[in-house]
């Protein structure tokens, strides 16, 4: 930035240094200039240079007070290889960023490497999060002190300051700050502000529910499907998905009692050729009824498990069913994402015994003594995770 002379000197050029005193007095380098010798036009000039290289080099001193030290880390350090291969998959931006974040958590980023992961996170990338939590509360401590860095600072949900005032971007990480510290107080800000946020605000705070979801979102979520906005209509049925419990829950569970039938050990499904404008708000609507595999996996990720021994399918009898095509695949798929939503073991335990293998989401809520008995009876060592490698176990 280039900073202007201060007026004395300006006036002077402008008048004439034969019809002008130069004033030296006034300027920052005072003191220099009033030695200089000579003709009253180089005298200007040379003032003039000496006060230009101050200004745009030298400040005046100031007092600032010292710094808290950065809190503590407790958190084991990262080791130096791993640190290393860090180095080496942001340059590339590599797709195996996810696996290595997996693989790193629970552990601090080495206090000479924090600039580059804050320097990093502050970039566009979808691993901006894991980022910041790899620079820990040493991170937030330097980024306080770097402008550049006030989109990487934790925000304060008892200030609400951010989110009276502050940007889109600024107020949904305000808003997902108090969701995680208070559920409930961020359901109430958001039901209180919504006729006066717009669409694209209304989808995006509704997602934030997702953390700590529970009953107490339900009133506000029901309000969401009846929005003029599509996406804030999806992104509040896919939260009502996981509320089996919920009036959204027993809305699917009347409908599979309809579409889907048990006898002689084979289950059949059978969906209505056009769906009324009840499934419609439910997220059920037009684009999906083209889909009816979509209908039906979408329905019984959201009907509680209670509903199937109503049905005719309990977990003791799942594994010796047959499901009629051409819906075999699509309701196999839908009890996995039922039994994982809703973390129950016995149909958990039932899964595996129908596949003989379960996806890793559905083998997370089996019991330990079923893992284990599954291992040992299995003589090549099929894991219980069918995305895991296979191979003798040891």
């Amino acid at each position: 930035m280039i900073r202007p002379y201060p007026e004395s000197l300006t006036a002077t050029a402008l008048l004439g240094t034969a019809r002008s005193t130069t004033p030296l007095s006034g300027l920052h380098t005072a003191t220099a200039a009033t030695a200089l010798d000579g003709e009253p036009a180089p005298t200007l000039l040379a003032a003039a240079a000496l006060e230009s290289v101050f200004l745009a080099g030298a400040s005046a001193p100031t007092t600032v007070a010292i710094p808290a030290p950065a809190p503590d880390d407790p958190r084991p350090l990262l080791p130096a290889a791993a640190a290393a291969r860090l180095r080496s998959l942001l340059v590339v931006d590599s797709p195996l960023l996810p696996e290595w974040f997996d693989a790193a958590a629970g552990f601090r980023s080495p206090p000479e490497m924090l600039v580059e992961v804050l320097g990093a996170a502050v970039r566009p990338t979808p691993h901006r999060e894991r980022l910041v939590a790899l620079a820990g509360p040493r991170g937030q401590w330097l980024a306080a002190r770097n402008p550049d860095w006030a989109a990487l600072r934790d925000p304060d949900p008892s200030d609400d300051e951010d989110w009276r005032h502050g940007t889109p971007a600024v107020r949904r990480r305000w808003f997902a700050a108090l969701r995680r510290s208070d559920p409930a107080a961020a359901t109430s800000r958001l039901s209180a502000a919504w006729r006066s946020e717009n669409a694209d605000s209304r989808a995006a705070l509704v997602s934030e529910l997702a953390v700590g979801i529970g009953p107490d979102d339900e009133p506000l979520l029901e309000q969401a499907l009846d929005d003029r906005s599509r996406r804030v209509r999806q992104a509040a049925a896919g939260l009502l998905r996981q509320l089996p419990h919920s009036a959204y829950g027993q809305r699917m569970t009347r409908r599979l009692r309809e579409w889907i039938e048990v006898a002689d050990g084979v289950v059949t499904v059978a969906l209505p050729d056009r769906l009324d404008d009840a499934a419609g708000r439910d997220g059920l609507d037009d684009r999906t009824a083209r889909r009816p595999d979509v209908v039906l996996t979408l329905a019984v990720q959201a009907a509680p498990l209670s509903v199937w021994p109503e049905i005719g399918v309990t977990p003791e009898d799942l594994p010796h069913l047959t499901v009629a095509e051409p819906f075999r695949s699509e309701l196999e798929h839908a009890w996995s994402a039922a039994v994982a939503a809703q973390r129950d073991p016995a149909w958990a335990v039932a899964l595996l015994r129908r596949e003989g293998t379960v996806a890793a989401p559905v083998a997370a809520h089996l019991p330990r003594d079923v893992v284990v008995a599954h291992l040992l009876a299995t003589p090549d060592g099929v894991l219980p995770d069918a995305s895991l490698p296979r191979g003798r176990t040891t």
